[in-house]
């Protein structure tokens, strides 16, 4: 990436050298938007992982995760019959996946992998 950069750097500086105007000004032009859409981009990311963690932690202080988990259980012990353990935080992260919560649902993954493995 930082090959490209210069790249494009040092061909704004040529084109400007060889009488071209205005290749060094739609180079910073374009940088700073390119820098606007970075941050916008992260702070909208960050602001629906928020909303969805907000919304998974409700629905689990409220008991409605293992409401949705349990239609879960009864193919997920055909499929993990040797760990009862770990099959509530099974069910859990693919209740929350089916949410579209996946980054919400990592933790009940990891869980999930830790009981597996004992």
């Amino acid at each position: 990436m930082l090959v490209l950069i210069l790249a494009a750097t040092g061909a704004a500086c040529l084109a400007e050298a060889s009488g071209q105007t205005g290749s060094l000004a739609a180079l910073t032009e374009a940088t700073i938007k390119s820098a606007q859409d970075a941050v916008q981009l992260a702070l909208t990311l960050a602001a629906s992982m928020a909303l969805f963690m907000g919304i998974l932690r409700i629905a689990q202080t409220s008991g409605l995760m293992p409401v949705l988990a349990r239609p879960l259980t009864p193919l997920l012990k055909k499929l993990f019959p040797h760990n009862a353990d770990a099959l509530d935080a099974i069910a859990l992260n693919v209740s929350a996946n089916l949410l579209g919560m996946g980054n919400a649902a990592t933790p009940f993954g990891l869980k999930a992998m830790t009981l597996l493995e004992q």
